[in-house]
C-alpha cells in the first residue's frame, strides 16, 4: 500500500511539475516585461536581462528566473551566451544513466517475482498444505491462489514504480538532482524489506528464515532465452524515456533559454504616458562590468561599509564618493535632477580647489564627493587638484568633471573649444555668462583657420559617435552616413568661418551652428561675421563687442529714471546685466572692440555738405564701395569726415557692413563652398 501511494504521488502534475513547454510562455512574457524594466537596474546600469542571463549572484529579484536559467545550463552544458547544444549535452547522458540504473533495479524485483513464482509452482499441490521441517510439502490451491495474487500484485507494483520513476528522472530539469532522485528511488523499493525488519514479531522472521529454498532447474536454453528478454527489455525501457520525455525536454530548454536571453540584453526601457512614448537606453553589458570592476555606485557604497585601502582618500577629506541629501524629498529631486539644472544653481564660476577658501568646510565637505566622482570615473583616484584631470576636460562622459572645475575646462572662456561648454554637458551657467562677459574683449571679425577651428571639427565625428552610439569611424562607410560626416569636417577645415553660410545646420541634431545646441556653445564667438552677428538687432548669441556699446537714448517708463548719469548715482554700475544694457558708457564698460553707440541721434547735416538726412548717407556710402576697395584713401577720408560730423554710428556701423557685403571668399574656399554637396 505504501509504494502505491508513493506512485501516486510521482505521477502527480503537482510533483512532476506540469508541462516544461509553459516555462516558454512564462519566459517571454518575463523578457518583455521586468527584464528590461528601467526600474530593475542596479547601481552600475546593468539591466535585469543581462544581469540573469549572465549568472549575477546578487539578485534579488528574478531569482526563480536565474535558478531555472542555471539548471537549464548545467543541463545542456552550455555558456551563458549560447543557445545550441552540440552532441549530447551531459544533462541527457546523466538521465540515460539514472534511468539505466532504475531499470537494474526493477529488472531485479522483476526477476525476483518471476523466480519466487517458478518456485511454488514447483511444490506439489493438494487440498491442505503440508509444511514439515521449514520445507513446504504440498500448498493448497487457496494458499497458491493468494500467493500468486500477491506477486502479480507486487509485479503491478513494480510496474508502477518503473513508469513513475522513469517519468520523474527524465523530466527533472536540474542535473544535480538526477543522482539524488535515482537514490530516493531505490529506497521506495526496499519498504517491504523495512516493513518486515522493523514490524513483524521476531518469532515469524525467524519461522522465514528457517524455510527451505525451494530448487528451480534451470535449462541452457531457458537461462539464455531469459538473458535476452532481460537485456531486451532493459534496452526498450531505458530508451523508450529517453526519446519520449528527455529529448523533448532538451528541445524545451533551448526553447526557453531562447526567449530569456536571445537577442539584446544591455538596454532599458521607460513608457513616457505624456508622450506616449517608450524611451530606451543602452546600458553596460553584465560581463563587461565584470571585467572591469565595480561601478561608481558600488564602489561609493563599498567605501561607507567595507573599510579597503581604497576607501582612504589621501588629502584633507576622507574618501568619499556619496553626494548626501539634506531629506528625502531632496533625495527624490536630486536622483533626477538634470545636468543643466545643477549647472544653472551654481552660484560661482570656481574650481573645486578653491572651494574651502570661498565656502568653507562645510560646504566644502559636502560637495567634494563630486570631485572625487570626476576623479574616480577617470580612474584618477588619488587627484586632488582640477590640474591633475585637466587633459580629460574634452571627453565626452567628463560632465560631472566639467561641473566642479569649470576653470580649469575653460568653461568661462568665449573661444575655448566649444564642444561641451554648455550648461547640458556640465560648464555652469555663470560660467557661460562669464563667456558672455568676456566676449566684449574679442574682436568681432571671424578668426582664422587654426588649431582650434580644426580641432574642433576633428572632433565632430568622435562626439556624435558617442552621442548616438553609432559607428562614425570609417569614412567610407556610407550606411551609418559617416561619408556624410567626414566630408563636412573636410569641407568646413578647408572653408573655414565661411563655411558656415554653407552649413548653417549641424545635419544630425538639426540645430544651426551658429547658436550652439546641448553638446557645443555657438559658434558665433568664433565666426561672429559668418554667423551674421553686423545686424542692427544683434542675436543673443553673438559676441557683446557686435553689440552697439552705449548708453541708451530712453530708459523704460516704469524706471523712475530719466538718465544714466540719474542711474549711476542709484547703483545701476554695480549689476553688469542692465549697466550693459541701458548705461555701458557712462558705467564704463565699453571698449575699442565694441560697435559705435546708439546714443548719438542723427542730427541735421550742414548744408553744405549737400545731404539732406543719414538716409542719404546710407545711400552715399553705398557708392563708395568701389572706391574703398579700389584703395582710393582720400576720398573715402573725406567721406569719413563728412559723415562723421552728424552720424557717428551710422558710419562705424555702416563701413564693417559695407566691407561685409563686399567681401568675396578666396578661389580655394571658393572652390570649397561650391563642390560640397549640400
Amino acid at each position: 500500500m505504501l509504494q502505491f501511494l508513493f506512485v501516486f504521488v510521482l505521477v502527480s502534475e503537482e510533483f512532476l511539475g506540469g508541462n516544461f513547454g509553459a516555462e516558454i510562455v512564462a519566459a517571454r512574457t518575463w523578457r518583455a516585461s521586468i527584464a528590461h524594466d528601467a526600474k530593475y537596474r542596479d547601481l552600475s546600469g546593468t539591466s535585469l536581462a543581462s544581469r540573469v542571463c549572465n549568472g549575477d549572484g546578487s539578485l534579488i529579484q528574478s531569482n526563480e528566473q536565474a535558478n531555472l536559467l542555471a539548471d537549464i545550463n548545467s543541463f545542456l552544458g552550455l555558456p551563458s551566451q549560447e543557445f545550441a547544444v552540440s552532441g549530447l549535452a551531459p544533462g541527457m547522458i546523466l538521465s540515460g544513466l539514472c534511468m539505466f540504473l532504475w531499470c537494474m533495479y526493477l529488472c531485479r524485483e522483476f526477476r525476483t517475482i518471476w523466480i519466487s513464482i517458478e518456485a511454488i509452482l514447483q511444490i506439489p499441490r493438494a487440498r491442505k498444505t503440508v509444511f514439515s521441517n521449514g520445507r513446504f510439502v504440498a500448498i493448497s490451491y487457496f494458499r497458491l491462489g493468494v500467493y500468486l495474487m500477491l506477486r502479480l500484485y507486487r509485479a503491478s507494483i513494480t510496474a508502477c514504480l518503473l513508469w513513475a520513476g522513469q517519468q520523474w528522472l527524465a523530466k527533472t530539469k536540474s542535473i544535480t538532482d538526477l543522482i539524488l532522485n535515482a537514490s530516493a528511488l531505490g529506497t521506495i523499493l526496499e519498504i517491504d524489506e523495512l516493513v518486515f525488519a522493523s514490524l513483524l514479531p521476531k518469532k515469524i522472521q525467524a519461522a522465514v528464515y528457517s524455510l527451505e529454498a525451494v530448487k528451480v532447474r534451470y535449462t541452457k536454453a531457458k537461462s539464455q532465452l531469459e538473458g535476452s528478454l532481460i537485456f531486451l527489455g532493459v534496452v526498450a525501457v531505458t530508451l523508450t524515456p529517453i526519446f519520449v520525455w528527455v529529448i523533448p525536454l532538451v528541445d524545451m530548454m533551448q526553447r526557453v533559454k531562447v526567449e530569456f536571453c536571445f537577442g539584446a540584453q544591455n538596454f532599458v526601457v521607460a513608457y513616457n504616458q505624456d508622450s506616449q512614448t517608450t524611451v530606451g537606453l543602452a546600458t553596460p553589458s553584465f560581463a563587461v562590468r565584470s571585467e572591469n570592476g565595480l561601478s561608481l555606485s558600488e564602489r561609493a557604497v563599498l567605501g561607507h561599509t567595507v573599510p579597503t585601502a581604497e576607501s582612504t582618500f589621501v588629502g584633507p577629506y576622507d574618501w568619499d564618493l556619496i553626494y548626501f541629501s539634506d531629506d528625502p524629498d531632496s533625495f527624490a529631486q536630486d536622483t533626477v535632477i538634470s545636468q543643466a539644472s545643477v549647472s544653472a544653481q551654481t552660484t560661482a564660476c570656481l574650481d573645486a580647489d578653491n572651494w574651502l577658501r570661498r565656502y568653507g568646510p562645510v560646504f566644502t565637505e559636502r560637495h567634494m564627493p563630486r570631485f572625487h566622482a570626476a576623479a574616480a570615473m577617470i580612474g584618477r583616484d588619488n587627484a586632488t587638484s582640477c590640474a591633475e584631470l585637466a587633459d580629460k576636460c574634452d571627453d565626452f562622459d567628463s560632465r560631472v568633471l566639467r561641473s566642479v572645475c569649470p576653470r580649469t575646462c575653460d568653461c568661462h572662456l568665449p573661444q575655448a573649444n566649444q564642444w561641451f561648454k554648455v550648461p547640458a554637458q556640465g560648464c555652469p551657467d555663470v560660467c557661460r555668462e562669464e563667456a558672455a562677459t568676456r566676449s566684449q574683449d574679442i574682436q568681432c571679425r571671424d578668426s582664422p583657420v587654426g588649431e582650434d577651428w580644426l580641432s574642433f571639427w576633428d572632433s565632430y565625428p568622435d562626439v556624435m559617435q558617442e552621442h548616438l552610439g553609432v559607428n562614425f569611424s570609417d569614412p567610407n562607410n556610407p550606411v551609418t552616413g559617416a561619408e556624410f560626416v567626414h566630408g563636412i569636417v573636410g569641407f568646413m577645415k578647408t572653408a573655414g568661418c565661411p563655411g558656415l553660410m554653407s552649413v548653417q545646420e549641424e545635419p544630425i541634431t538639426r540645430t544651426p551652428w551658429c547658436q550652439g545646441n546641448q553638446l557645443s556653445a555657438s559658434l558665433a564667438y568664433i565666426c561672429p561675421v559668418s554667423c551674421g552677428c553686423l545686424v542692427e538687432d544683434v542675436p543673443d548669441y553673438c559676441p557683446r563687442s557686435c553689440k552697439a556699446c552705449g548708453d541708451v537714448a530712453n530708459f523704460p517708463a516704469n524706471s523712475n529714471m530719466a538718465s544714466c548719469v540719474e542711474a549711476k548715482q542709484l547703483g545701476i554700475c554695480g549689476i553688469p546685466e542692465d549697466a550693459a544694457k541701458y548705461c555701458a558708457d557712462t558705467c564704463g564698460i565699453c571698449n575699442g572692440t565694441s560697435s559705435a553707440s546708439t546714443v548719438c541721434p542723427d542730427g541735421p547735416l550742414p548744408a553744405v555738405f549737400g545731404l539732406g538726412s543719414c538716409a542719404d548717407v546710407q545711400v552715399f556710402l553705398a557708392s563708395l564701395k568701389p572706391i574703398f576697395w579700389g584703395q582710393k584713401f582720400p576720398q573715402l577720408i573725406w567721406a569719413v569726415a563728412l559723415v562723421m560730423n552728424a552720424c557717428v554710428f551710422q558710419l562705424l556701423y555702416m563701413i564693417p557692413a559695407a566691407a561685409y557685403d563686399a567681401w568675396q571668399p578666396p578661389p580655394e574656399s571658393s572652390a570649397a563652398l561650391t563642390s560640397f554637396p549640400v
